[in-house]
């Protein structure tokens, strides 16, 4: 029984262990409350806490011992009842057990097509519960949530997705180094697919990280050389996102002020007539304070 509870993590409620235990959860009790008079486990009955009911390990090693004698077999088994077990309640909040459930199932199933399909469900947990961390303003953990994702995909274009949603995330967690990082694979493999649209935005966001890690001569020289590279995709939103950032880079830098209005200009003329409002907006902060610093 502490074996399957181990499946689950620190702490449980009894229906969760009854899903990956074939016990009914009226034959747990019992059992559990045995297990927390030995101190084992330790039961929450404290009325005002939102896991009253959970059962905890006291130890976190008790659990790790109890995990690692499980077969590998015997943990897929159960990682995938535990991840069946939350899909079936349908609750937002549980999509990062979810994810961890099936990302564990994956790690610990052999090579073949039910390792695939498992990964096939992880890697779907996984972007879900990073959109759902992005959503609550958790970028760290969005982040994190991209990157698990990353361990289960092989295909090039969903990698290349995977690796700016990560960037994005982290260069929002302030982690500008790994944003960087994570979008300059993402541009490399949008290029190697053909995709100059998808290389074109990869590229603005890449600027903007760059940007924010306040090494402005290197990000101009970045986005100069993608804005005159996709010059032909007028009509694709990339390029008046490469030529905001390029115009942000000019005017922080405050070497030529006029260039940048005049980067402005190219910018929110393209934006415009692509209805990018967030574009235009943006770009119209850079264009003020460029303006006001000339003093006009």
């Amino acid at each position: 029984l502490v074996q399957a509870a181990a499946v689950l993590g620190q702490s449980f409620t009894p229906a969760a262990l009854a899903a990956v235990s074939a016990h009914a959860a009226d034959e747990l009790e019992p059992r559990l409350r045995s297990l927390a008079r030995r101190e084992i486990l330790v039961h929450d009955a404290d009325p005002r806490s939102p896991e009253r009911g959970q059962y905890t390990f006291v130890q976190a090693l008790v659990r790790e011992v109890a995990y690692a004698t499980l077969a590998k077999r015997d943990r897929k088994t159960r990682h995938v009842a535990a991840a069946r077990y939350f899909e079936s309640l349908g609750e937002d909040e549980l999509v990062g057990a979810l994810a961890a459930q099936y990302l564990a199932a994956h790690q610990n199933a052999p090579e073949g097509p039910e390792a695939e399909a498992l990964a096939t469900q992880a890697r779907i947990a996984l972007r879900a519960a990073g959109d759902r961390a992005e959503s609550l303003g958790s970028p760290e953990q969005a982040a994190q949530f991209f990157e698990s994702a990353l361990d289960v995909t092989s295909d090039d274009r969903a990698r290349a997705a995977l690796l700016e949603r990560a960037g994005t995330a982290a260069d929002t967690a302030a982690r500008h180094a790994v944003a960087q990082g994570h979008l300059e694979r993402a541009v490399e493999l949008y290029r190697t697919l053909g995709d100059r649209s998808a290389t074109a935005r990869a590229t603005a966001i890449l600027g903007r990280v760059i940007i924010h890690s306040f090494r402005l001569q290197e990000a101009l020289a970045v986005l100069r050389a993608a804005a005159e590279e996709f010059a032909d995709l007028d009509s694709d939103p990339g390029l008046p996102r490469l030529l905001g950032q390029q115009a942000r880079a000019e005017m922080l830098l405050q070497l030529d002020l006029e260039a940048a209005i005049r980067t402005c200009d190219r910018a929110l003329a393209l934006a415009e007539r692509l209805d990018l409002v967030e574009v235009v907006a943006d770009v119209l902060v850079t264009r003020g304070t460029a303006l006001s610093s000339i003093g006009r």
